[in-house]
């Protein structure tokens, strides 16, 4: 059985030329490493202002299942991220003591664990594999895996563009595994 580690939300940001993408930076609770979650910029300012306590009630949906958790005692939920598929953290709602689990897309499931107070956890192995240091905080480093094969097509564009053929070459690689 792997380990958990305890995750924090740390920060949210907005990509800047990216669109409608934003960055939630989950951090494990001796701030040695963090897992960045790539997610709309939506779900990141909801996540965002659930941080506050006087924050705006949630959307409909995720005031409905705050209020049926946070009133449910028999029951002790927690938010697993388990493992990094093809650049999509997957993630699911566990209940204790049955060991029921439920799948729920990542930033949903971090927005779960704020606005209803749930533990967040991830794996030890996977934080090892896609935990980065946050010793910059100027310049945010993704690992290639945490990515999507539409960002990993755009950076690849851009790459070329800029005549970097060393990153370019690993992009493809990374493009041509996934879709083994």
């Amino acid at each position: 059985m792997n380990a958990f580690v305890p995750l924090t939300v740390k920060s949210v940001s907005d990509v800047v030329g990216a669109g409608d993408v934003s960055i939630v930076t989950l951090e494990n609770t001796d701030t040695t490493l963090c897992l960045h979650i790539v997610c709309s910029k939506d779900v990141a300012h909801t996540i965002s202002e659930s941080l506050h306590p006087d924050s705006q009630p949630l959307p409909q949906l995720a005031q409905l299942l705050t209020d049926i958790l946070r009133n449910e005692a028999h029951c002790s939920l927690q938010v697993v991220i388990d493992d990094l598929q093809d650049g999509c953290y997957t993630t699911r709602v566990v209940s204790q003591p049955s060991g029921n689990s439920y799948p729920i897309a990542v930033a949903s499931g971090i927005l779960l664990s704020v606005a209803a107070h749930l533990p967040l956890l991830v794996t030890r192995t996977l934080l090892s594999l896609a935990g980065t240091t946050d010793s910059d905080s100027n310049r945010l480093r993704l690992p290639i895996t945490s990515l999507t094969v539409n960002m990993l097509q755009l950076k690849l564009q851009e790459s070329i563009d800029c005549e970097d053929y060393e990153q370019a070459s690993v992009i493809r690689d990374e493009l041509l595994r996934r879709k083994q």
